[in-house]
């Protein structure tokens, strides 16, 4: 796993490399992986070292990640594979260092089938609520004064009105407290 740098690619590069990896050419996805190898690794050494999860584990995690952000990736909405991809795998090895940190671990392997059977709806319900309360409350202010309103039925012009903004900052509020509230849950 040598972590080489590389020269940057052309934008045109890039988006022709990212349309034969779509097309399931395995060189142009060999090629994208090589250009990106030394970015993915360093999150994936980032998040290990945040978590203590495993580096190789989380490094495998970032190349399926990074082949999956290939595929979904579209040039045409205005960004650079250079830009999506750190964010899309940073946010899907966050997603799975949180589960595995609050992953309950039972006592014996017998006990997994019981794990499965002992799911309770309502429980898992009042938790997620519980959640989601605790993620609101986790908020900075304005965030979550503009998420509870929201809630609670109001417009973002009247939540506008009553804290003096437009009505477009009470939309980038509800946006930043919605992805910190994503981060929060995953």
């Amino acid at each position: 796993m040598a972590l080489v740098k590389k020269e940057r690619l052309a934008l045109e590069q890039e988006r022709q490399l990212v349309a034969a990896a779509k097309s399931g050419s395995n060189a142009a996805m060999s090629t994208l992986w090589m250009q990106f190898e030394r970015l993915v690794g360093s999150i994936a050494r980032s998040v290990s070292v945040k978590t203590g999860l495993e580096f190789e584990d989380l490094y495998q995690e970032a190349y399926l990640s990074f082949a999956d952000c290939v595929k979904t990736h579209d040039p045409t909405r205005g960004s650079r594979l250079c830009t999506f991809a750190p964010l899309v795998v940073r946010r899907k090895l966050m997603k799975i260092a949180r589960r595995a940190l609050r992953a309950p671990v039972p006592a014996d392997v017998e006990s997994w089938d019981l794990v499965d059977e002992a799911v309770d709806l309502e429980r898992w319900k009042t938790d997620c609520d519980d959640q989601l309360q605790s993620g609101i409350a986790a908020l900075p202010e304005r965030e979550q004064l503009v998420i509870r309103r929201v809630l609670a039925g109001d417009s973002h012009q009247d939540i506008a009105a009553d804290m003096r903004l437009s009505r477009q900052r009470v939309q980038q509020l509800y946006q930043e407290g919605i992805e910190l509230l994503r981060e929060y849950m995953l």
